[in-house]
């Protein structure tokens, strides 16, 4: 994980080599703390900070740019990279206590969703979103080749794939079943390729009926089933749906605006994809709690995150379905028509 205490110094370099206000900049959180604003030429400017350890890291964070950039090109609405002072998307950044590197963005016109009750949370929004995500994933099937160092990397090569941290024998055991029937799978370019891999209500925000999208930090090449299940999977947990039959309802009232929209964009969702679901949504939980679990000091985490992981691992340990029974052939046959 990142370090949390990013020096006055640090921020406010950062800020001058964009040509902003050091006297501006306020924090804004993120999973390492390292999000930012501040201003410039009077407007808002999202800054994220990162440890610089090696040139992959500078690599890595241009192909995210690069990627971001072509989403642009091809007509997605994302927040994009502003140059620096040095016509730089990221600028290194050394001090006497480390190397640094940081990157501007701009901010998201519209804003984010607050809770369920949120008005703008329905079929319609469900609809965009499959629309977005199908937009994504054509252009991923379209796109060139990437090669060299700052092509993102493949699902497989996040270090806690292959080497896990420490848990439970049977959380363990698992990780194990869930990565080797992953590796089993084809890698075809119309159902594998660059995701966004995090696209979750608070990576949006909404403007004038539509999605602007952000923080593809995490983009890597993955399936395009798996994209979409985390997607479904952090919307269901915004939308904090305890009763059964309410949570069933709701399952196929999403995937059936999401699956419409996502159609109009890339292509119909395949009865495969659909049936890769179940496993991916439990993937994703699996996949959250051993992420946690390699990258943060469980001493730091505050008390409702800890509770939260707890509860996490006993439902992995126990192997209980993200879904239960809900997502059922005819839910899947719904969503596809």
């Amino acid at each position: 994980m990142e370090q949390n205490n990013w020096s006055s110094s640090l921020l406010e370099e950062a800020c001058r080599r964009y040509g902003g206000d050091p006297s501006s900049i306020q924090a804004l959180g993120g999973f390492a703390n390292n999000v930012f604003s501040f201003e410039r030429n009077e407007e808002t400017v999202i800054l994220k900070l990162y440890t610089y350890t090696s040139p992959n890291d500078h690599s890595q964070l241009v192909g995210e740019l690069t990627w971001m950039a072509y989403l642009s090109q091809q007509g997605i609405r994302i927040t994009m990279p502003i140059y620096s002072r040095q016509d730089l998307w990221v600028e290194e950044i050394q001090l006497d206590v480390g190397d640094y590197l940081a990157v501007v963005y701009e901010k998201a016109a519209g804003k984010l969703l607050q809770d369920e009750q949120e008005e703008a949370w329905n079929n319609a929004l469900f609809y965009k979103i499959g629309e977005a995500m199908g937009n994504m994933h054509r252009a991923a099937a379209e796109m060139e080749t990437v090669t060299g160092a700052s092509r993102r990397i493949d699902w497989y090569d996040e270090a806690f794939i292959h080497s896990p941290p420490p848990v439970s024998n049977a959380v363990l055991s698992q990780w194990t079943t869930y990565v080797n029937k992953l590796k089993s799978w084809p890698t075809d370019p119309n159902s594998y390729g660059l995701v966004h891999h995090d696209l979750h209500p608070h990576n949006f925000y909404v403007h004038e009926g539509e999605l602007v999208l952000f923080d593809f930090g995490d983009c890597l090449y993955h399936w395009y089933s798996y994209d979409i299940a985390i997607t479904l999977y952090h919307s269901m947990q915004f939308a904090c749906i305890s009763d059964p039959a309410e949570k069933a309802h709701w399952i196929v009232s999403f995937m059936d605006s999401f699956s419409k929209g996502y159609a109009t964009t890339y292509q119909p969702l395949t009865q495969q994809q659909l049936e890769q679901i179940p496993f991916l949504l439990n993937y994703r939980r699996l996949y959250s709690y051993m992420y946690f679990k390699a990258n943060t000091n469980w001493e730091q985490l505050d008390e409702g995150t800890q509770a939260a992981l707890e509860r996490m691992r006993e439902a992995i340990e126990q192997e209980q379905p993200v879904l239960g029974n809900v997502f059922t052939p005819q839910t899947s046959q719904k969503a596809n028509n």
